[in-house]
């Protein structure tokens, strides 16, 4: 496995296991630093995502398009994908991207009710 996918291997897997915690820090006075933690780990996974894909790809990397995925990722990473790889790579880039996002959301679902189940259980 190389390094791509091993980081969106990874991504998976702490997209599960931080909604797995979700529904536990909701009841908590920690959830904030929870939700921070959590957020600069998976925008960690997906700048080191960037960054190992764009020296694959031989893509020179400027410093507004680091700052553009570090600040709206969900826009910076399709642009990216189209720059990096052109019109047609790019278009088949992006149907990947979607279907790993729908397996991302399927994951984070099936860790948040799993969590709600576990830490909450008078919310069903």
């Amino acid at each position: 496995m190389n390094s791509r996918n091993r980081i969106l291997v990874y991504l998976l897997v702490a997209g599960g296991v931080t909604s797995l915690f979700d529904p536990y820090f909701e009841i908590t006075d920690y959830y904030e630093i929870y939700y921070a933690s959590t957020t600069i780990l998976i925008l960690g996974l997906i700048f080191a995502w960037y960054h190992v894909d764009s020296d694959n790809e031989g893509y020179q990397r400027s410093i507004w398009m680091d700052v553009f995925i570090l600040a709206i990722a969900i826009v910076a990473i399709p642009v990216y994908l189209f720059v990096s790889r052109g019109a047609r790579r790019g278009i088949s880039a992006v149907g990947y991207l979607l279907l790993y996002m729908l397996v991302l959301l399927m994951i984070i679902f099936v860790g948040f009710s799993v969590g709600l189940y576990l830490f909450q259980p008078n919310a069903f």
